[in-house]
């Protein structure tokens, strides 16, 4: 079997990746070796082996729905938010430096919006990081409680809304004593961390 050489083997990887993640559909595997046999000029086997590989490196999952196979990001991996924020399925144990800060979440587990009884509950103690994967009503709608359960210096991270939302949403925060420091957009969807002011 013919070898890939490294150069082009990680532009094809970067390449796949990249497809995947920008698309604005589910990629089936041909999709995906369609688009990029025609972009880089190489043949069908070797984007599937590209994919393999990709797949091996936990980058990558196949996912099955109603008899049909996708390739998709693997949730099952870990994700460095940046240099210091980790976060990692419970049976993945990502290498971690001092200082660093690992979260572990179940992939697929979700707060919904708020109205379980776990998480209407108010602790006795302050936190130092709020995590919230939720739309924009939502996120604007919790900004009080947030603060009032939030420790000075404290960071939010949310993410879970729309591009076009952000301004709002960090217009609502700063009112409650909040700051932006980061913020990535990746197809239309945001992210951002906040920072409470002490």
């Amino acid at each position: 079997m013919k070898t890939i050489p490294e150069t082009l083997a990680n532009r094809l990887k970067e390449a796949v990746m990249r497809h995947v993640r920008r698309s604005e559909q589910r990629c089936t595997p041909l999709d995906l070796e369609r688009g990029i046999s025609a972009r880089f000029g190489v043949s069908g086997k070797t984007v599937r082996k590209i994919v393999k590989s990709l797949i091996l490196e936990n980058r990558l999952a196949y996912t099955q729905q109603m008899g049909r196979t996708f390739v998709e990001t693997s949730i099952n991996r870990p994700v460095h938010v940046d240099e210091d924020i980790i976060i990692a399925p419970p049976d993945i144990s990502p290498v971690t430096h001092e200082g660093q800060i690992l979260i572990r979440i179940s992939p697929g587990a979700s707060f919904g919006i708020g109205d379980h009884a776990t998480t209407r509950s108010r602790p006795p103690a302050f936190f130092s990081l709020i995590l919230a994967n939720l739309r924009y009503p939502t996120l604007a709608d919790l900004r009080e409680n947030i603060h009032q359960v939030s420790e000075a210096g404290a960071l939010l991270v949310f993410s879970g809304f729309r591009a076009q939302e952000t301004g709002d949403l960090v217009q609502i925060y700063t009112e409650f004593g909040f700051r932006q420091i980061d913020e990535l957009t990746e197809n239309g969807w945001c992210g951002m961390v906040l920072k409470k002011n002490n």
